[in-house]
């Protein structure tokens, strides 16, 4: 059992920087995308809101939550 908790423990601290890589690279395809979308400039600014909300959520360490509210960006967008 102490080994399984062990092994879990460092594929979770190993995960992390991966997915802050991974959390980065979406939010600047978001916002990319978000400069040339076809959608009004209220929804251009709710996807820059949510991407800022988002980054600090990721940097809170809040990592789900900054998933969920990238994911409220693309839907605007049209994308997933």
């Amino acid at each position: 059992m102490k080994k399984a908790f062990i092994t879990a423990a460092a594929l979770a601290l190993l995960a992390g920087p991966a997915l802050a890589g991974s959390f980065d690279q979406d939010a600047k395809m978001i916002q990319d995308t978000a400069q040339s979308a076809q959608i009004s400039d209220a929804d251009k600014a709710k996807v820059m809101e949510l991407t800022a909300v988002a980054k600090a959520q990721n940097d809170a360490g809040q990592t789900e939550q900054a998933a969920a509210t990238l994911q409220q960006a693309k839907q605007l967008l049209g994308i997933n």
